[in-house]
């Protein structure tokens, strides 16, 4: 299997051999013919990740504003879990 590897301070990128992931009770794998990469998305990720907070919070300002009002709305405690379970639906961290 191939995989894309980003060095996020060099700005490189690379693509490696890489393990086919184990599968798991409740997971599927899929298998994929073909894949692109589009070097303006890739980009705009090592940009993103390069920001410091203030310059992340700047770039999504709308984000920012919908967090807030969902504090207002919901309360603190009950956002931040919102956004924690988001965050662990949207990551694929733990396939690689």
């Amino acid at each position: 299997m191939k995989q894309l590897i980003q060095n996020i301070s060099s700005s490189e990128s690379k693509i490696e051999e890489a393990p086919i992931p184990k599968t798991e009770i409740g997971r599927v794998f899929v298998k994929a013919k073909s894949s692109h990469i589009f070097a303006g998305t890739e980009r705009m990720v090592v940009d993103f990740v390069r920001k410091n907070l203030l310059q992340k919070a700047k770039s999504r300002a709308e984000l920012v504003k919908q967090t807030f009002e969902n504090i207002k709305r919901d309360g603190f405690l009950t956002t931040i879990q919102t956004i924690r379970m988001l965050c662990e639906i949207d990551c694929f961290d733990d396939l690689f």
